[in-house]
């Protein structure tokens, strides 16, 4: 008897947990998107917009926050939310912007800029990182800050230009239908 009861209990928790965090939808959630799930995904877009400067992140990770750091955390902060408030970061939407895998719709201007600089921030410090180990290991010292100070703007403008024409995954000028197939990714609830 006491197993069951706590089995009980925890089928009930797990279904509670699915229902708040917006996992398991039923069709009569389908249209909005939990404002646990809203504010969420909040922390990702200001991270990615704050390491967007790189030469000022350079400097956060070589000497600590700084007045430069705190104005443009600020800013982040700011931009961010006002946008989150809005519904106009990916993920901060009111409602999913893609109900089914094989929609095809056209992507709007915010998603296809925050995906822009995410993939500025992913593939540039890992490509600017892997430089100044190769050149460290090569022997030639640690040149990370004439790296960041030049070599990131360039590869950072030629990331965003190829954003900008839509050749990034998620940035192009629709989002494109992904293959279907017949195995369903649902999720089955505890209700």
């Amino acid at each position: 008897m006491r197993i069951d009861a706590r089995a009980a209990a925890l089928r009930g928790l797990s279904a509670w947990i699915q229902r708040e965090s917006g996992v398991c939808r039923g069709a009569q959630d389908a249209h909005r998107n939990t404002r646990v799930y809203r504010s969420l995904h909040w922390p990702i877009w200001i991270w990615v917009f704050f390491l967007a400067p790189g030469p000022l992140t350079f400097s956060l990770f070589a000497h600590g926050f700084s007045w430069g750091n705190s104005l443009w955390l600020g800013a982040v902060l700011a931009g961010t939310g006002i946008a989150a408030l809005r519904g106009k970061l990916p993920g901060a939407e009111p409602g999913p912007y893609i109900l089914r895998f094989d929609e095809d719709r056209p992507n709007p201007l915010y998603r296809k800029v925050c995906y822009s600089f995410a993939w500025t921030a992913v593939l540039s410090y890992a490509l600017l990182n892997l430089e100044g180990l190769m050149i460290a290991a090569a022997g030639g010292g640690w040149q990370m800050k004439p790296i960041y100070n030049y070599g990131y703007p360039a590869l950072a403008a030629v990331i965003l230009l190829l954003g900008l024409t839509g050749n990034l995954p998620r940035v192009g000028l629709r989002r494109r239908a992904k293959a279907r197939s017949d195995a369903t990714s649902t999720v089955q609830c505890g209700r």
